[in-house]
């Protein structure tokens, strides 16, 4: 039985306002492609990926054709939120069955509002509670079908989904403002610190040789027409290049390891001794929910954490081969800390900006997970000693206090924009349920959203 709040609203089972996996591929499947989506593809109602495969060499499991105004669900441990609202679906686009598809009958519900009533906590809760199995615990079709949830007149329906996703569409545009944003930090510190463009630019106006491993990239260069950089910061970088055991890097840098300008830190706390403390939980759910930390009360995290300094930047040891590095920016008054499968460095002789670009720059997470041991190919990890050891190429002179110049609005943006994600987030998670069970009328929540 699935408990709700008292509501004037009628109370229908999923099956009857839904159908559930209406459509299968069959042998006279017009398409020699598919759009596969399959569960790591989906992270708490965000596509990650599609993969075009051809229809010969789709796996056994890539069955359930979905179309837009879909819902689909993961069956397997439903409370990891692996769910979609779908969009921008093709005629071929085809999901897991791993997934249930949930069809919203139209005339009967709003397929927003059926997907928001889908993914509540309440529902998602009934869902992991009745799931059978022990390796891979798995919810019945029979269990979603019989799921039951409040349903209000359709143009009701309409309001509360418009409500909700005004509050998602804000959420994501942050979301995607700040993967710009950090995309044009990266692209700066891999133009200055791994492709070496300054030091090219400054020895080809030198007539300096070009070693060979930089010869295609310095053509390029020379074929820019346009000034590079300015004067004042050109001449902050060396006009040459010499040898070194990672191979050509510029002339008077040097190469060094992770423990040369960083700090591992190792302090640790039990929150659950401080039971009415406001902490900012950085765990590597909230990670992969959209890098959104959580506040939690002390009482509420059972293990042992790290404590995360204001200026500390983590990446996991967890499964490096999926590169988790956050860049926190806690509130002034909470307590920040963070799950034991996060390393918590801080910078000792380079500014977090750069620390940051560098933990995610490709070169050094393939060194990274590279490290990994462990028997257990989903369970594997780095060790510390292995993580502070990893050589590196260290900028001399005011080259990293030039960089960290150039990005320090663009990181003051991202802090901006990710605490209004969390307030958008924490007001959504709040209007959701009280939407949904009528408990909240739309007249009061639609106050919420006025100069969002």
């Amino acid at each position: 039985m699935l408990l709700r709040s008292k509501s004037s609203w009628p109370e229908y089972k999923v099956a009857d306002v839904a159908e559930i996996n209406p459509e299968n591929i069959r042998k006279d499947f017009p398409y020699d492609f598919i759009e596969y989506i399959d569960i790591s593809s989906v992270e708490q109602g965000k596509l990650l990926e599609t993969k075009v495969i051809p229809i010969e060499h789709a796996p056994s499991r890539a069955k359930r054709i979905v179309k837009n105004g879909d819902i689909i669900i993961s069956t397997v441990r439903p409370e990891r939120k692996a769910y979609w609202y779908v969009k921008n679906a093709k005629n071929n686009t085809v999901v897991s069955t791993g997934f249930v598809v949930i069809r919203p009958k139209r005339k009967k519900v709003e397929p927003k509002f059926l997907y928001y009533s889908l993914i509540q906590e309440n529902f998602i809760n009934y869902l992991a509670n009745n799931t059978a199995g022990s390796a891979y615990p798995a919810v019945s079709f029979d269990i979603i079908a019989k799921g039951k949830i409040f349903v209000p007149p359709l143009p009701e329906q309409k309001a509360i989904a418009h409500i909700l996703g005004t509050l998602d569409d804000k959420i994501e545009l942050n979301r995607r403002m700040n993967e710009t944003l950090e995309e044009m930090a990266k692209t700066i510190f891999k133009s200055w610190f791994v492709d070496f463009d300054p030091v090219i630019d400054n020895a080809l106006e030198a007539g300096n040789p070009i070693p060979n491993a930089l010869a295609e990239r310095a053509a390029r260069r020379r074929a820019i027409s346009t000034p590079k950089l300015s004067p004042e910061i050109a001449r902050l970088f060396p006009d040459s290049f010499e040898d070194s055991p990672l191979g050509p890097i510029s002339k008077g840098w040097r190469v060094g390891s992770i423990k040369d300008i960083a700090i591992l830190q190792r302090k640790n706390i039990k929150p659950f001794e401080y039971p009415e403390k406001i902490f900012f939980h950085y765990s590597i759910p909230s990670f992969d929910e959209g890098k959104v930390p959580k506040r939690e009360k002390g009482k509420d995290i059972k293990s042992n954490k790290y404590l995360v300094p204001r200026d500390a930047v983590l990446i996991s040891k967890l499964n490096p081969r999926i590169p988790r590095v956050w860049l926190p920016c806690p509130e002034e008054d909470i307590h920040a800390i963070c799950s034991t499968d996060f390393f918590v460095l801080t910078p000792s002789k380079v500014s977090k900006e750069y620390l940051y670009c560098l933990l995610s720059s490709e070169n050094f997470l393939n060194v990274f997970a590279s490290l990994a041991t462990g028997t257990s190919s989903s369970h594997q990890r780095v060790k510390p000693e292995s993580l502070l050891q990893i050589e590196l190429i260290i900028p001399q002179g005011n080259c990293i206090k030039l960089f960290t110049d150039q990005v320090f609005y663009i990181f003051q943006k991202i802090k901006q924009n990710e605490k209004e994600i969390q307030i958008l987030g924490s007001l959504r998670d709040t209007l959701l349920p009280k939407l949904i069970s009528g408990q909240i009328r739309i007249k009061d929540a639609e106050k919420f959203l006025e100069g969002i």
